[in-house]
């Protein structure tokens, strides 16, 4: 197997003829197309018998359905707590739908049918745990309804269990309701006399703390204490009062007795204004007797000197009382304003006592209030309950949930499953997948390697002696197929009898492209080359870009590019236009580049056409120019740009000793020196 070679003669048409000896037979290593065949029909029939039997043997489901509507509990206002209608039935909904799926109802359920009430042979021999199977229940809160079904592969059954399951559960529901109202009415009982204990022990509590505390009155300012305090603020009030008048009396009569006016007042001003009268008098004579008689006269006068003595007299009086008068005011006043402010002491340090036991009373009338608040509480929950009681008496019916029967039941005649074509088109597909999942398993598991050839791509030979319309002879030269790696990977070095054959087979078009991309031209760049880069007399190709470029025309390149420059100047043409022009005359584009390589390995019999491509291509020229020695340095000022990694790939190629410059190595193959022998 490691000496199997394969030979092939490409002759000047570019036909391979193939040896037969050494062939791999690669149809051995895995199975035949008609054992694939059995083995998927195989396969795909059993899973499809499994499928459509499960699918079909399964027994029809039927449904029952029907509805219960619940009204729920009346609610009572409540002054502490006030309660919200929809909470309350959705409480009473799911407490119904709870009792309604629970355990022991179903129970009772299956006790009904084993007691043998009309029930059939079927429904006699149902257990708990299939009737839970069978059975369910939904609740809609919108509309306080709760929908019940029962499956069973019987309708009639079906039928008979959802009946009984209703009739059940409302008995059970109305039992519940009655023990749980008596329940309630009995807690009612209870907390009505606990309320009367504590209401009769709060009152007693009190009381009690009214006598001990001198509380006669609900009202605060109605109390003993509160009112002495009152009193005294008010005698407080009044004494400072008078406090006010005595300092402003005592103050006028200071301010008057300095301005020299009378302050007498009373009697004593009565007395005074008496002796000013008969003053006055006195003085009217003594001057009516100077106008009758001379002072000399009048001073030996005895009657005179007995007016003047008596005048003198009362002047005396006057000033004495006066003065006894004033002093005595005075002394009146200062008298009245020490009273007053020691009345205003006195009523103050009074006040001072009784304000200390007035926070004390305060305090205990703050307690008091807070026991009557509490009193209240418990007499209005005492009279809330009672009317709860008095409710429960004169309308027991009110007080539960009331379930009646919206929608009786009624099953429908067609099963709701399974649904058995649908479930027979999914298995078939299902069984589909399977069964190519399980062939691809079974070549994966029986696949045999693949033999190694030792020998790579076909080694070309070319005849060109022979003309197309001469057959080749029938024992052509042939040379032996160089290494199998090298013909595939993106890493493909194209040998020089490739190349050569790839040359002979193109037109002048897909020569243009090879010596361009085998010239180190990457293939965007041969896509948006211009015949104004082009310059064919001179043997150069200019190309713009970082560093700028030139590709030499020799041999068979510049020949073809002289024959495509000739064609194209027979019709009028432009400078710019693109030198590579598909069928709609529009620049070629890089995938055409591409599509056109590998037509034109494929036309060469080149192994593997489909690694062809432009970058293999620029590989085999990089490789041309790095095994001269060129350094790597230099090969962007010839091919432009190289990536990071190419020091790593391409620098364990490179010769021994120091490397050389672009002027210094061959920059074209030597398979295009020559030119075209077609001419």
């Amino acid at each position: 197997m490691g000496d199997s070679k394969e030979i092939i003669d490409v002759t000047a048409r570019g036909v391979p003829e193939r040896a037969p000896e050494g062939r791999a037979d690669h149809g051995s290593a895995a199975p035949s197309r008609g054992r694939r065949l059995y083995v998927f029909v195989g396969l795909f029939g059993c899973l499809a018998a499994l499928t459509l039997a499960y699918c079909f043997l399964r027994p029809p489901v039927y449904r029952a359905e029907a509805s219960l509507i619940l009204k729920p509990t009346a609610a009572q206002p409540s002054e502490l707590a006030p309660t919200n209608d929809s909470s309350v039935g959705k409480s009473d909904l799911v407490v119904a739908h709870q009792v309604l799926t629970s355990r022991s109802i179903l129970e009772r359920v299956g006790q009904e049918f084993a007691s043998g009430h009309g029930a059939s042979e079927g429904a006699r021999s149902l257990s708990t745990d299939h009737i839970v199977g069978m059975v369910g229940a939904r609740m809609v809160p919108d509309g306080n309804i709760i929908q019940l079904f029962v499956e069973g592969s019987d309708r009639a059954e079906a039928l008979q269990v959802l009946r009984t399951w209703i009739q059940v559960y409302l008995r059970a529901f109305e039992e519940s309701q009655k023990a749980a109202l008596a329940l309630d009415t009995a807690s009612l009982d209870e907390e009505l006399q606990a309320l009367e204990a504590r209401l009769e022990s709060k009152r007693k509590e009190l009381e009690l703390f009214r006598q001990v505390n001198d509380i006669v009155s609900l009202e605060r300012e109605e109390n003993r204490l509160v009112s002495k305090l009152k009193g005294l603020n008010e005698s407080l009030a009044r004494a400072q009062e008078a406090q006010v008048t005595a300092e402003s009396r005592l103050k006028a009569l200071l301010d008057a007795r300095a301005r020299g006016e009378d302050i007498l007042e009373g009697r004593e001003l009565r007395a005074v204004l008496s002796m000013q009268e008969r003053a006055e008098a006195l003085r009217d004579q003594i001057r009516g007797l100077s106008q009758r008689y001379t002072e000399k006269y009048m001073n030996l006068d005895p009657k005179v000197r007995g007016i003047r003595a008596q005048l003198e007299r009362i002047e005396r009086r006057i000033a004495t009382t006066r003065a006894e008068a004033e002093s005595a005011a005075l002394d009146k006043a200062r008298q009245d304003v020490e009273t007053a402010r020691r009345s205003v002491a006195q009523l103050e340090a009074q006040i001072a006592e009784q304000e200390g036991q007035a926070r004390q009373f305060n305090a205990k009338f703050a307690r008091h209030q807070a026991l009557v608040d509490e009193l209240k509480d418990l007499e209005t929950l005492y009279r809330r309950r009672k009317e709860q009681r008095i409710q429960r008496e004169v309308s027991p019916a009110q007080q539960v949930p009331r379930l009646n029967v919206l929608e009786p039941p009624q099953a429908g005649e067609v099963p709701v499953r399974p649904h058995y074509l649908r479930d027979a088109a999914i298995g078939m597909g299902g069984a589909l997948l399977v069964s190519l999942f399980g062939l691809w398993l079974y070549e994966f598991l029986l696949r045999l390697p693949r033999k190694e050839e030792p020998s790579g791509g076909p080694t070309l030979i070319f005849q060109p002696h022979v003309s197309p319309g001469v057959e080749p002879p029938s024992s052509p030269r042939v040379l032996l197929e160089g290494r199998a790696g090298e013909a595939s990977g993106p890493e493909r070095e194209l040998s020089p009898l490739e190349i050569e054959a790839m040359i002979r087979t193109a037109g002048p078009v897909d020569r243009a492209l090879v010596y361009l991309m085998l010239t180190g031209l990457p293939g965007e760049e041969v896509a948006r080359l211009r015949w104004a880069d082009v310059d064919v007399e001179g043997g150069w190709i200019r190309l713009s870009g970082n560093p700028l470029r030139s590709i030499p025309l020799v041999g068979l390149g510049r020949e073809v590019l002289r024959r495509l420059a000739d064609a194209r100047e027979e019709a009028p043409s432009d400078a710019s236009e693109p030198v590579f022009m598909n069928e709609n005359s529009k620049a070629m584009t890089e995938d055409e580049i591409r599509a056109r390589l590998i037509f034109l390995a494929q036309e060469a019999c080149l192994a593997s056409p489909a690694t062809v491509t432009p970058e293999v291509l620029r590989h085999t020229y990089l490789l041309f120019l790095v095994r001269q020695g060129i350094r790597l340095s230099a090969l962007e000022q010839i091919v432009g740009p190289v990536g990071p990694s190419f020091v790593s790939r391409y620098g364990a190629m490179a010769p021994p000793g120091p490397g050389r410059g672009p002027e210094d190595v061959a920059r074209v193959l030597p398979v295009f020196q020559k030119t075209d022998d077609r001419g």
